[in-house]
């Protein structure tokens, strides 16, 4: 698998790349017909899939998708293994798809790892230890004689967001999360290295909302200093690293200065990820779009604030700075009125606008 995973005892927030374990729990179940497109219809835009005791290699390479899914299924009978890995490999989809053998009780994973487990009927792995490995809001669905039967684990109280600079809108700076100290790494992901001490740090932003991470980060080859950036918002999944979508900052660089190890305030105040929509100003002065958490699509470009320098949002409303009140180095002040904006982030009308005197 991409991120590399070991064991964590406490809760962590999902600020410092950390999450946790959750009571078991269970809701209604609902029927998902087993045919092609079987991961798809669990509505999940990636993540990790375990699929346990299914009867060959072809079964579980029929569970790929198109998605950012890595699948991984157990299997009791050690001497199926060989072969159901050689049929998976032909399916062309090794990789993303694996098997290993398990004793059919007790499942290899860190707690709340894991977004999607599927069991044939013929699993006896327990119902808490399934529920053990799932992250919260993850799917258990188990194969029943009328088909196959799905519940949610539930998601806690005590698990906070991270939804903007500084957590939210008031700049208070601090989580409500009910945590403990860290004692593990949980999972890393690449860049393993910043480009150089003598630029802006690889990453500028962090937020994280509806158990999404999202980072701004250099993607660039670390071998040349000089080498153009290549800044993406990448969104991954909180508990166990999956990347689940990328998307370029091609204008990202505009808000270098040239000073070592330095981000702008108004930079990191450029990125918020509240309820189901990441807000994003994709370069120095450019307007405010909101992309779906889960997918990265566009859900909206809010015009009325062309120009945006750095932005927060407070509840149904977007608060914008237009303009260049601050002298940035290097970077180019935006022509015109520099003004403070209030626009509505149900259907983009501005609601009121007021002037800030350049100093």
């Amino acid at each position: 698998m991409k991120a590399h995973i070991t064991q964590m005892k406490h809760r962590i927030s999902l600020i410092g790349l950390f999450a946790g374990v959750v009571a078991i729990a269970a809701l209604q179940p609902d029927v998902v017909r087993a045919e092609s497109g079987f991961v798809a219809q669990l509505k999940f835009s990636g993540g990790i899939v375990v699929a346990l005791d299914f009867d060959d290699g072809q079964s579980i390479a029929d569970l790929a998708t198109d998605g950012p899914f890595v699948i991984h299924a157990l299997l009791r009978d050690e001497s199926r293994i060989v072969a159901a890995r050689k049929a998976i490999q032909e399916a062309g989809v090794y990789g993303k798809v694996s098997c290993d053998v398990y004793n059919g009780r007790d499942l290899p994973y860190v707690d709340g790892l894991v977004n999607v487990v599927l069991c044939k009927e013929s699993c006896d792995v327990p119902e808490a230890e399934l529920m053990r490995v799932l992250v919260p809001g993850g799917r258990l669905v188990m194969e029943a004689a009328n088909g196959w039967k799905k519940r949610a684990k539930p998601i806690p109280d005590g698990l906070d967001e991270w939804n903007q600079f500084l957590r939210g809108a008031d700049n208070n700076g601090v989580s409500l999360d009910d945590v403990g100290p860290p004692q593990r790494l949980r999972w890393h992901d690449t860049p393993e290295y910043g480009r150089s001490k003598s630029l802006s740090p690889s990453f500028t932003n962090m937020v994280s909302a509806d158990r999404v991470l999202f980072t701004i980060e250099d993607r660039a080859t670390t071998e040349d200093v000089n080498a153009p950036v290549e800044y993406y918002l990448v969104a991954r999944d909180g508990f166990n690293g999956i990347e689940l979508w990328k998307r370029p900052m091609e204008h990202w660089s505009k808000w270098q200065t040239g000073s070592i190890k330095s981000i702008p305030t108004q930079q990191q105040r450029c990125l918020a990820a509240v309820g189901r929509n990441a807000y994003v100003c994709s370069g120095f002065g450019g307007p405010v779009t909101a992309l779906a958490i889960r997918t990265g699509a566009v859900r909206q470009v809010y015009q009325h604030t062309k120009r945006t320098t750095e932005f927060a949002v407070d509840g149904n409303t977007l608060y914008a700075i237009k303009g260049t009140p601050y002298k940035l180095p290097r970077a180019a002040s935006s022509n015109g009125r520099t003004e403070l904006c209030a626009v509505s982030l149900k259907d983009g009308e501005e609601l009121w606008s007021l002037a800030i005197e350049d100093e």
